[in-house]
């Protein structure tokens, strides 16, 4: 796999993961989620040995053309959770893009990576937990994303309620409901 890809029609670069970009990546959690949303220690997924399967070949940082990382993608292979055999999916741990990035299309650009990088490793399906107030919503009412998966001959499917976070912001109680999705194949377009 090439060390950096410019993604086709876009202003931005993605960049592979590694321990020089733990703190470009934390600094972009940091700032993307409040700190009860935060789920994953990019420290101990990145800063380790890579002990999860494919994490250096699915996850990715976008970077503009002025240098500056606006989002990123942590995914690595998992046995599936909805898939009625052992099969392995890959597992979209997590996704953030900059607020002051956001509507630029970054997560567009992010989403469509991560189903090339599907693509490329031939990997049938996909799975992410989705927060309703932001990614299920775009998995669902964005054309954008629709035409991404049918691009790359997947289908989506909601699998159910599968965490809740409630928390308390500036005296209001917040809750957060996640939702787990599947992307499938459904024909073969692995030679996209």
């Amino acid at each position: 796999m090439e060390k950096h890809r410019r993604v086709a029609d876009s202003q931005l670069e993605m960049v592979p993961l590694d321990r020089s970009t733990i703190d470009a990546v934390t600094a972009i959690g940091n700032e993307a989620y409040p700190p009860q949303m935060r789920m994953w220690d990019t420290v101990n997924i990145l800063g380790g040995e890579y002990v999860l399967s494919g994490v250096r070949d699915l996850s990715f940082l976008a970077r503009d053309k002025t240098g500056k990382f606006s989002g990123y993608c942590i995914a690595f292979l998992i046995e599936s959770e909805v898939a009625p055999t052992d099969e392995v999916s890959m597992y979209v741990a997590d996704v953030a893009v900059l607020p002051n990035t956001q509507g630029a299309y970054v997560g567009l650009e992010i989403a469509r990576e991560i189903m090339s990088r599907a693509n490329q490793f031939e990997i049938d399906r996909v799975e992410f937990h989705a927060r309703e107030s932001t990614t299920y919503r775009a998995l669902f009412e964005s054309s954008h994303t629709q035409q991404i998966l049918a691009e790359y001959g997947y289908t989506l499917a909601e699998h159910g309620l599968v965490d809740s976070l409630t928390w308390t912001d500036a005296n209001d109680v917040v809750t957060e409901n996640g939702r787990l999705i599947s992307l499938q194949k459904i024909i073969n377009t692995f030679d996209v």
